[in-house]
């Protein structure tokens, strides 16, 4: 089965923070595009991250990786929800797809500058 999306994904090395009141959640990205990421992480580790859920999102772009450096700064910002949680296997890691629901000019500019690079 082929897959389809309406925005290309790049695979990327990001550290990411999630936030929502005083709830915080480390992990790691492993894609992005301009409507959002999937972050690789162990559900069981993270079972109340439900399907849904806002969180404001910090993204640090590994800085290590030069087809990753973004121009006008390596953190995106923005608010993002959860709309899906991938239990992995076959080969394919388990996370969580974020869509990125606000996200200002400068945090859009940084996305488009790092998507459009690794093309």
């Amino acid at each position: 089965m082929v897959e389809r999306r309406e925005h290309e994904r790049v695979l990327i090395r990001a550290e990411v923070v999630l936030r929502k009141g005083v709830h915080v959640e480390r992990m790691t990205a492993r894609d992005i595009s301009i409507a959002g990421a999937f972050l690789e992480t162990t559900l069981f580790d993270h079972i109340d991250l439900k399907t849904g859920s806002r969180f404001d999102l910090t993204l640090h772009v590994d800085e290590s990786g030069p087809t990753h450096a973004v121009e006008d700064g390596h953190t995106i910002h923005a608010q993002a929800r959860i709309v899906r949680r991938e239990p992995g296997g076959n080969g394919h890691p388990s996370g969580i797809g974020v869509a990125f629901e606000e996200l200002d000019d400068a945090n859009r500019e940084r996305i488009l500058a790092l998507v459009h690079r690794n093309f």
